[in-house]
């Protein structure tokens, strides 16, 4: 074979694998730093289990609850049945490690896992509770976006583990099947937090939350060896809050928009879309995450009544329907504003808001964008 020939492929091979120790050197040079975390499960579905009677023995062991740290508040929801969310930080090391402190307002870290980084920017992380004594690991798989300022991971579902102990019964064993390809009832997205120390006057102004959610509900089957499904019904979220800088929600003064002094807008006295506004409460950590207690508030109304004379009135009355939701929510990265198709000065941008909630019924997770 010629040696110009032998030279042209060794010269090919040597870039491609070059190419390959690049792509995971870059890979591994974006990975690293603070991340604040926004978590979202549905928990685990019974959909296509069931059930039998039987007696017999067995043994049964018990394993210590998660610390309530956030990590261990993280570990609890992923080894769940239940639906969960939750925020929190953890540290990437930039060498395969993962640390983490023991409250939100910062500390010292211990190490709580490990990271692996594909040459094809997928990652692969190990957790642990290293603040107590349930030491049980999961394993999570994802993708490193955005230069690095961003990591989605999620838990892929597997067949049911088994159990010890014997017996004899009637009715049909319990299975259960993976969910479908590559799909996860997890959802925990990582972006570098706003800041190294956060309080509640990094919010103020007008904000604007969408997310999408599902609602939950359970259908019961009949017969020998029956069992119960769960069923998801989507929904969409949308809502407008007014942060005062002190920890309150409060109703914008006759609803209007904040546009800029130079751009004419209508004089209207109240929102049309009035019900679109929340108020409530809010709280941030130092770490940057943070509780949002949405009120959907209380009002008055006017209607008519009659006496045991003659003629009519009217009177006032206060809705008392009012409902609260609490959304666990992280700050990033201030987003760029324009204003004429020129960008406005880095020091006038607002952060934005990763938020998700998730109860026995409805899970909800989504975005806060400042107006």
């Amino acid at each position: 074979m010629p040696k110009m020939y032998i030279s042209r492929l060794a010269t090919l091979g040597c870039l491609y694998v070059c190419v390959q120790v690049s792509s995971a050197q870059i890979c591994q040079q974006q990975v690293g730093g603070s991340y604040t975390y926004s978590a979202i499960g549905a928990g685990a579905s019974s959909a296509g289990t069931s059930t039998g009677t039987g007696t017999g023995t067995g043994t049964s062991s018990t394993t210590s609850p998660f610390t309530t740290s956030e990590v261990g508040t993280l570990l609890g929801g992923l080894s769940g049945t239940a639906p969960f969310a939750t925020p929190g930080t953890l540290f990437f090391d930039g060498s395969g490690n993962i640390r983490a402190t023991l409250t939100p307002q910062g500390g010292l870290t211990t190490a709580v896992g490990t990271y692996t980084l594909n040459p094809d920017c997928t990652i692969s992380v190990t957790l642990t509770d290293a603040f107590g004594s349930n030491k049980t690991s999961v394993n999570l798989q994802g993708i490193v976006s955005s230069n690095g300022s961003e990591i989605d991971l999620v838990m892929f579902q597997g067949v049911s583990g088994t159990g010890t102990g014997t017996g004899t019964g009637t009715g049909t064993p319990t299975t259960s099947s993976p969910n479908a390809l590559n799909g996860s009832n997890v959802l925990i997205t990582l972006v570098r937090p706003l800041s190294t120390f956060c309080n509640v006057s990094n919010l103020v102004g007008p904000y604007a939350l969408i997310g999408t959610g599902s609602k939950t509900a359970n259908t019961i089957a009949t017969g020998s060896g029956a069992g119960s499904s769960q069923l998801g019904t989507p929904f969409y979220f949308l809502a407008r809050v007014q942060f005062d800088g002190n920890g309150k929600i409060v109703t914008q003064p006759g609803g209007q928009s904040q546009l800029p002094v130079n751009v004419i807008q209508p004089a209207v006295s109240s929102s049309p879309l009035g019900f679109l506004q929340f108020t409530g409460t809010y709280t941030i950590n130092n770490d940057c995450t943070g509780t949002i207690t949405l009120n959907n508030g209380t009002g008055t109304g006017t209607g008519t009544g009659t006496g045991t004379g003659t003629g009519t009135g009217t009177g006032t009355g206060t809705d008392t329907s009012s409902s609260a939701l609490t959304l666990s929510f992280v700050l990033t990265q201030p987003m760029m504003q324009f204003n004429g198709g020129s960008p406005v000065v880095a020091g006038s941008t607002k952060p934005g808001i990763q938020f998700s909630m998730s109860n026995s019924s409805q899970s909800l997770i989504g975005n806060g964008r400042p107006q």
